[in-house]
C-alpha cells in the first residue's frame, strides 16, 4: 500500500513540476457522447508465473435535457503460476440529472462479482443528491448522498439483502492538460448490521501521452467491517494501464 502510493506520489510531483499552463477543458462544448477505455497486461515467465489482466471503460451520454446516462464496466483477472488468483468483475448504469448549477440528483444500479472476496454475486440500486463544491481551473471537489439496497449471495450460498446509508466524495486536480489526478472515496453504513460497514477509497493519476493515449495508474482499497468468513477485511488492487479517450 505505501508502496502503490509512493508511485501515484512521484508521478504527481513530476508533473506538478513540469506542467505548462492549464488549459480549462470547462470551456469546451460538452460532447454528446464521451467514451473512455483502459487496457493492461503483464505477463512473466521463468521462476514466476504470472497472468493479470485488467480492462475497464466508460460511456457519457448526455441528452438535450438536463440529463445524463454513465455506463461502466471494469474486470481484473489473475493467474498465479496457471492457477486463477484474480477474478473482479463490476458493471454499472447510472443516470445523473442537473436540477440547479451546483446540484444533481442521481439514480443506478450496479453488479459486482469476486468469489475470491467471497461475493459470488452482488447487486445494488442507489439514488441521491449530488452537490459542487467547488470548481476552478486547477480544484474540482463534488459530494454525494443518499440510500443503496442491496441483494448478495456469498461464495458460501448464503443470501443477504440490506439497506444502506451512502455517503461519498470526489476530489480532481488538475494538473496540466488532460494530467489529473483523483481521489474518490464512498462510505456505506448498513442499516440492517452496523458493524458491517463498507469503505471504497479510489486514488488516480491521468498523464497524458497524445491528444488520444493516456498513461493511468491506480490504487483502489476496499474495506468490509464483517467480511464473509475465512476472509479478510480489506482487497486492494493496484492497477497500470493505458487510457483511451474519444
Amino acid at each position: 500500500m505505501r508502496r502503490a502510493g509512493t508511485i501515484l506520489l512521484s508521478c504527481a510531483t513530476v508533473l506538478l513540476g513540469s506542467a505548462p499552463a492549464i488549459a480549462t477543458a470547462q470551456d469546451a462544448p460538452e460532447k454528446a457522447v464521451a467514451l473512455s477505455g483502459d487496457l493492461g497486461f503483464v505477463k512473466t515467465g521463468g521462476n514466476t508465473d504470472l497472468t493479470t489482466v485488467s480492462i475497464g471503460e466508460k460511456v457519457e451520454f448526455r441528452t438535450r435535457s438536463p440529463l445524463v446516462l454513465e455506463q461502466t464496466f471494469t474486470w481484473v483477472f489473475g493467474k498465479t503460476d496457471g492457477v486463477e488468483s484474480a477474478n473482479q468483475l463490476q458493471a454499472g448504469l447510472r443516470g445523473i440529472y442537473d436540477i440547479s448549477e451546483h446540484l444533481t440528483a442521481y439514480a443506478g444500479t450496479n453488479y459486482y462479482r469476486d468469489r475470491f472476496a467471497g461475493i459470488a454475486k452482488r447487486f445494488d440500486e442507489s439514488f441521491g443528491f449530488g452537490y459542487q463544491l467547488a470548481k476552478t481551473e486547477r480544484h474540482e471537489l463534488n459530494v454525494e448522498g443518499g440510500l443503496s439496497f442491496f441483494q448478495e449471495t456469498l461464495t458460501a450460498g448464503s443470501t443477504n439483502q440490506f439497506t444502506a446509508g451512502r455517503a461519498a466524495g470526489r476530489y480532481r486536480l488538475h494538473l496540466a492538460e488532460k494530467a489529473y489526478l483523483e481521489q474518490f472515496v464512498e462510505y456505506l453504513s448498513n442499516f440492517d448490521h452496523g458493524d458491517d460497514y463498507r469503505v471504497i477509497s479510489e486514488s488516480v493519476l491521468v498523464a497524458p501521452i497524445n491528444s488520444l493515449l493516456a498513461l493511468k495508474v491506480g490504487y483502489l482499497v476496499r474495506y468490509r467491517g464483517e467480511p464473509p468468513l475465512g476472509f479478510e477485511n480489506t482487497d486492494t488492487t493496484f492497477r497500470t494501464s493505458i487510457q483511451l479517450t474519444l
